[in-house]
Order: C-alpha cells, then structure tokens, then sequence
C-alpha cells in the first residue's frame, strides 16, 4: 500500500520486479515452468512501460490497467489459482 510507505515506494517495486523475474525459476509438479522467461519478460515490460516505476497512476489502476500492479498480481495469482482479493488489500 503506497499510502503506507510512501518514502520506500521504489525501493518495493524494485523488489517485485526482482520477484516477477523469478517467477521463471518455480516449476509445476510436471517440472513444468508456470511462466516462460517470455512470460516474465512481459509481464516486467507491463510493469515499466511508459514512464516506468514512476507512473504512480497506471500502477494503482485497476485489474482492467495494463501495467497495473492489480493487473500484474491477477496475471500471476490465476497461474498459481490465486484471486487477487485474496491477496491484494483494497482500499
């Protein structure tokens, strides 16, 4: 939540980024990967398109925003069976 920790924005959504890119590395019980390399790599470009990290109100937008933090987090919760209600605070 920005409005929490305003001052440390940047430095959590470098972390996601670095979380987002991971996400490569965790395999299905198959040894499947859930995401691709490309996967991520289109998923980060969501995240930093435009004016990147610092375009605060495409990344607050809604699950409907590309590039949104909703948007992304949904991406990846369907993958693992997630909701993003179930995992994302609303305000």
């Amino acid at each position: 939540n920005i409005d929490e920790d305003a001052a440390n924005a940047l430095t959590f959504l470098s972390e996601a980024c670095g979380a987002v890119y991971g996400l490569q590395f965790t395999v299905q019980a198959s040894g499947k990967p859930h995401f691709t390399y490309n996967e991520v790599k289109t998923l980060i470009d969501q995240l930093t398109a435009g004016s990147g990290l610092w375009d605060k109100q495409r990344l607050l937008g809604d699950e409907n925003t590309t590039g949104s933090l909703r948007a992304v987090a949904q991406s990846i919760g369907q993958r693992y069976g997630l909701r993003i209600a179930d995992v994302v605070r609303r305000n």
